[in-house]
């Protein structure tokens, strides 16, 4: 996983070769998660586990709109970019962020694309293309 946040750049090596969420730009260079990170990082995690042999793009979309990642704040929200991906197919949706400081990404419309179909003009469209916002 890459991270550019403030000018600054940072790599960090993934478990199991896949990236299943991302809350929010961590300060770089990454250090002990805690706080509230910590904790959506337990829920995401026994999600995860708990959908394991039933995880697909609706529980994909179910995890990264729930209250526990993407969540409203009278501050403005963290969650200003949001995108689920399937391995499986290369099919990668990327959320189109409301205009609003105080609505998360995750709410927003999501397009769609096909890794493998944009990279190399093959393989098929993503399904659904698109899907509304929350």
């Amino acid at each position: 996983m890459f991270e550019i946040a403030n000018g600054d750049k940072a790599q960090m090596d993934m478990k199991n070769g896949y990236l299943a969420t991302a809350n929010h730009a961590r300060i770089i260079p990454y250090e002990p998660v805690s706080g509230t990170s910590y904790t959506r990082l337990k829920y995401a995690n026994q999600f995860l586990k708990e959908n394991q042999t039933s995880m697909d793009f609706d529980k994909g979309l179910e995890l990264v709109r729930s209250n526990k990642i993407s969540r409203r704040w009278t501050r403005g929200v963290q969650n200003r970019q949001s995108f689920i991906f399937l391995p499986s197919t290369l099919d990668l949706w990327i959320a189109i962020a409301p205009d609003s400081n105080y609505i998360p990404a995750s709410y927003g419309p999501y397009v769609g694309f096909n890794l493998k179909h944009e990279l190399y003009g093959s393989g098929d469209k993503p399904n659904p293309d698109s899907f509304p916002a929350y």
